[in-house]
Formats: C-alpha cells, structure tokens, sequence
C-alpha cells in the first residue's frame, strides 16, 4: 500500500480533511437490473458479428443491447 515505506518513518501521512468537489461517497453508476447469462452472450455474439459492418449498423446494435449508450457526439 505504501510501496514498502513506513509510515512515521519514511513517509509523512497528513490528513487534510475534503477537497472540492470530492463526495463523502460513491453510488453505484448501475441499476438493480440483473442480466441472464444467455441473453449477455448472445448480445456479445450479436456484436462481434456486427463488427465488420459500418460504424452506424455496429452503434445501432450496441444501442440495442446497452440502451445507455450514447455515442460520442451524441450526448448525454
């Protein structure tokens, strides 16, 4: 953790409390959704296939299996 230094002793610990911007804690960026095993391959299989295909048959796939997704340029 310390990359073989001793703290006190070769290295200095100061605790300077919060930084802007900086959270008390972290969320979770997924839903409580839980995904069947099946339907996960198949969509990677479904992608992999899709990727000699052009740019937008391979995003519109990828939407398909991710509805989050956005594309860059696309937004938010």
């Amino acid at each position: 953790m310390f990359s073989g230094f001793t703290p006190g002793v070769d290295i200095e610990i100061e605790f300077t409390g919060m930084r802007p911007g900086e959270k008390l804690f972290e969320e979770l960026s997924v839903d409580a959704r839980t995904y069947e095993w099946d339907r996960v391959v198949k969509g990677t299989d479904r992608l992999l296939a899709s990727s000699g295909q052009p740019a937008a048959e391979v995003r519109a796939t990828l939407r398909e299996l991710v509805p989050e997704y956005r594309p860059p340029g696309e937004g938010a």
